[in-house]
């Protein structure tokens, strides 16, 4: 796996393919972790480091299929939804 850094994230490939990308985003103080499949977002994963609660977000076909909150309450969605977590996936995938 190779790394390369750009724009305060690290972005991961493995076969010139892009398999993960880390950033902190300093404005919102959370640490971000997007893991891709065939370059599209499948997970995010956010830490907020004031507090250290954790949110997940689960995607299939660029549908949120399944999040958990800081509280490890689990939603899940089996035709997916576009309103949690919509604006992130956009920013994940136009990394």
């Amino acid at each position: 796996m190779e790394s390369d850094s750009g724009d305060g994230a690290t972005f991961y490939y493995r076969n010139n393919t892009l398999t993960k990308m880390v950033d902190t985003v300093y404005q919102d103080n959370y640490t971000v972790e997007v893991s891709y499949k065939n370059s599209k977002p499948f997970f995010i994963f956010m830490k907020s480091n004031d507090d250290n609660s954790e949110y997940r977000y689960y995607y299939f076909n660029g549908k949120l299929i399944r999040y958990i909150d800081e509280n490890g309450e689990v939603s899940d969605y089996e035709d997916g939804t576009d309103i949690i977590g919509s604006d992130l996936y956009e920013w994940a995938d136009a990394m």
